[in-house]
Formats: structure tokens, C-alpha cells, sequence
């Protein structure tokens, strides 16, 4: 008897727990290689040290200001997940980037006045609270995976997050270039 083997996970397969840790950078096309190289291992042995099985994406600013940010692998992925729909909505609604600024504004005033981490239930308020004042769009929705972001993380780290969410939700948008038309083809297209 043969036993097929094709729905099996490779953790499956192997016959051991499969573990995933992997640092991904974010940076400017003109940021030497060197700096980008040595972030993108800094980050992947911070996934390391955070989990095996974590993810670390370092947004590497120009003027040499970085934020990094850890998160788990959970079986359901719940907090890549939620990184991912956040910076979706995001993407689509034109507020979103002042929200970021502003809750990290607030957020900034707290941590610096605190000498401890702050109330987490109040932070959840003030975040409830911004996303209302600033009417994101999706706004159940939106609290929802910032919550589940937040379960995992402390005060800072979440500040880190909403920068990258704000940074990697931002639309390029680039204009078509205009053809130039000469006189041989005004000619060609009047014959």
C-alpha cells in the first residue's frame, strides 16, 4: 500500500517542525548596497532572536533613520495578515497617511511623558478614537487588525508599524509620458 504523500506540508514530509525566519529591508535606490546588506541581516537575525518562525521588515528612511518591526509566523498568519489588509485599505483611502501621522504624533507624546510602557486599553482607545476623528474608511475593520498587531508587540514597536504601513501604503503615481507628434505623422494620418 502507498500512501500519497502530495497533501503533505514540507514540515510533514521532512518529519520535523519547519521553521521560516526572514528579514526583508526597505530602502531608497540610492542607499549604498553596504548599509542595505548589513540591515537586511540585522533583520533576519532579529527574526531570528524574535521567533523562529518570525518575519523582521526594516524601513531604512534617507538620513539614515530606520525602523524596524518584528512579528510572529502564527499557524494562521494572522499578524502578516493583518499588515498586509491594514496597508490595502490604506492604499485606498486618501486619509490614511495623516491618520498614521497623527496617531504616531500622539503615541510619541505618550512614550516620551511615560516612564513606563502606557496603559494598553488606553492606547486602544486613542488609537479607536484617531481612526474615528480622521473617518479612515473600513473603520471596524482597520481597528481590528491594528489590534491584532498590537496584541504581539509593545507601544514603540506599533509606532515602527504604523510608519511602515504609512510609508508602504503611499501611492506612486506616475503620468504617462506624452507622445510627441511631428509633422510626418499629422501627414501620414490625414493621406
Amino acid at each position: 500500500m502507498t500512501v500519497d504523500k502530495s497533501n503533505q506540508t514540507l514540515a510533514e514530509a521532512v518529519g520535523e517542525p519547519f521553521t521560516f525566519s526572514t528579514g526583508i529591508v526597505i530602502a531608497h535606490l540610492m542607499q549604498p548596497l553596504k548599509d542595505v546588506m548589513y540591515q537586511v541581516n540585522k533583520a533576519e537575525k532579529e527574526a531570528k532572536r524574535k521567533d523562529k518562525n518570525a518575519f523582521a521588515i526594516s524601513l531604512m528612511k534617507r538620513g539614515s533613520e530606520t525602523r524596524m518591526i518584528k512579528y510572529s509566523f502564527d499557524k494562521k498568519y494572522a499578524q502578516l495578515q493583518a499588515l498586509k489588509t491594514i496597508i490595502e485599505l490604506f492604499n485606498k483611502d486618501q486619509n490614511s497617511r495623516s491618520f498614521v501621522y497623527n496617531l504616531s504624533q500622539i503615541l510619541l507624546k505618550l512614550m516620551q511623558d511615560a516612564t513606563k510602557e502606557p496603559n494598553r486599553e488606553m492606547i486602544k482607545s486613542l488609537i479607536r478614537q484617531t481612526v474615528h476623528h480622521q473617518r479612515i474608511a473600513e473603520e471596524d475593520e482597520v481597528m481590528e487588525h491594528i489590534q491584532t498587531l498590537y496584541e504581539h508587540v509593545d507601544t514603540k514597536t506599533l509606532m515602527n508599524t504604523l510608519d511602515v504601513i504609512g510609508f508602504l501604503s503611499g501611492k506612486i503615481i506616475i503620468q504617462p509620458k506624452k507622445k510627441e507628434v511631428s509633422d510626418n505623422d499629422v501627414q501620414n494620418q490625414s493621406h
